[in-house]
């Protein structure tokens, strides 16, 4: 979720009245769906792209199976990228960037891992939008909850910038998607079915015990292999 400021000004409204032209903000690996204008004005927040997934789910999921059926799923997809991106980078003479990489929905990261880099070597201070421990930036949430926001980076590391409280909007989604977050690694930690469980069913894309158990037997089953604690 995002919000615009313009010096100390906030301008998220602004920014708003613009993209409400029928404009998206989107990613090469996620569908590029217009926000209904009345939707982002009573948010008072510009989502990111992966919200599409939570705020338009019956779209987003038409999406995914019809590319399913054409061109693979997602994981699919980047793993013949991934494998041809290794071959092409055996080679020692290669010295173009490979086109590859923009397919990989993952465009300019490698760019964002040096400026994080040179910030924390250099000592610079510099304001970046990490993944860091929350520490009190956003209220509600647990300390050592993972919290993706403008953090001052330096060489003691990232240090998150003081947000406050959620909107109620907001906060709802984010509790419960923690929630699950925090059931899915008691779950992968301790072998536990019942915290497996109640985290699918905790996941606004679950969201009811029959597909929970249904999913979770077929998860369960066909990765038997790797999950061994659950055995």
């Amino acid at each position: 979720m995002h919000k615009v400021l313009q010096g100390r000004e906030d301008v998220t409204g602004k920014v708003i009245d613009m993209l409400c032209d029928g404009k998206a903000l989107s990613m090469n690996n996620i569908k590029e769906l217009p926000w209904p204008a009345e939707f982002l004005r009573a948010l008072k927040a510009i989502p990111c792209p992966y919200h599409r997934y939570f705020w338009l789910t019956p779209a987003m999921l038409a999406e995914e199976i019809a590319a399913a059926k054409t061109k693979g799923t997602r994981a699919e997809q980047v793993m013949k990228v991934e494998q041809e991106l290794f071959a092409l980078y055996a080679d020692p003479q290669l010295e173009e960037k490979p086109e590859q990489l923009s397919f990989r929905g993952g465009a300019y990261y490698s760019e964002v891992a040096v400026e994080l880099i040179n910030a924390i070597y250099n000592n610079l201070g510099a304001e970046m939008v990490v993944n860091t421990r929350n520490n009190g930036a956003i209220h509600g949430l647990d300390d050592d909850a993972v919290v993706e926001t403008n953090s001052i980076i330096d060489a003691q590391g990232a240090r998150p910038l003081a947000f406050g409280p959620l909107p109620p909007a907001m906060n709802g989604l984010t509790q419960q998607v923690k929630a699950f977050e925090r059931l899915t690694i008691e779950a992968a930690v301790h072998g536990c079915r019942e915290s497996a469980l109640l985290a699918l069913v905790t996941n606004p894309l679950v969201g009811n015990v029959t597909d929970a158990q249904a999913l979770l037997d077929e998860v369960l089953t066909i990765n038997r292999q790797w999950l061994t604690q659950f055995n």
